[in-house]
């Protein structure tokens, strides 16, 4: 439950700073999501290992949603390393972490 709880929680607050990077069509971007969408099917799978060793009862689409997950991560990894026009969108230098801190205390406070 605890991994969980964390486990979404740093999702979250990667959703974040990967919106702010959009927003700001930030150079780290492509790298962020792609980060961001690794984390999630992985999280998924540990999910799945840690409740098949406590002998909880899975639902029936969860391997399906595990499977979409991963190869949901593999196209977008494949689709914002050779696209061109995402290299020329996400062009900007900025700096992702003061606005990301910023959102992500507000989202916290809130």
């Amino acid at each position: 439950m605890i991994f969980e709880t964390v486990s979404n929680f740093v999702l979250v607050a990667l959703g974040l700073i990967v919106l702010v990077s959009l927003v700001k069509r930030n150079e780290r971007y492509p790298r962020l999501c792609t980060i961001l969408l690794w984390m999630a099917a992985l999280f998924e799978c540990a999910d799945l290992v840690a409740a098949v060793l406590q002998g909880v009862k899975l639902e029936e689409n969860f391997a399906k949603d595990l499977i979409r997950s991963f190869v949901f991560a593999v196209i977008w990894m494949k689709y914002f390393k050779s696209s061109v026009r995402i290299a020329n969108t996400f062009t900007e230098r900025t700096s992702v972490k003061k606005s990301a801190v910023v959102v992500l205390i507000f989202w916290c406070l809130s």
